[in-house]
């Protein structure tokens, strides 16, 4: 999202975010295993972001059963990593 130019639209973060240095004054919404569901749903994001690879299913299933858009990258390699970028962008694109 910072890359995108959107920072100003990214109203959380992960526990481990600490890139770029901005991120240091958001709000925390905890980890992959173990987020912060009512910290999330607080800040009202109009996107939610996930990983295939890290995030539980049962997870998304609660974040999209309270109504929030959730977005899942599960890239395995560099081309995967570039289209997760490209998708993001377009996802990103599409709220905001």
């Amino acid at each position: 999202m910072f890359a995108l130019g959107l920072d100003s639209a990214v109203v959380g973060v992960t526990d481990y975010c600490d890139y770029p240095p901005q991120v240091s004054h958001l709000p925390r919404v905890g980890g992959m295993l173990n987020p912060a569901m009512e910290q999330i749903v607080s800040l009202r994001p109009d996107l939610v972001f996930m990983s295939g690879s890290g995030n539980l299913r049962s997870d998304y299933a609660q974040l999209s059963d309270l109504g929030l858009t959730v977005f899942v990258s599960y890239p395995r390699d560099l081309d995967g990593v570039l289209k997760s970028i490209l998708d993001i962008a377009i996802a990103s694109c599409d709220i905001f």
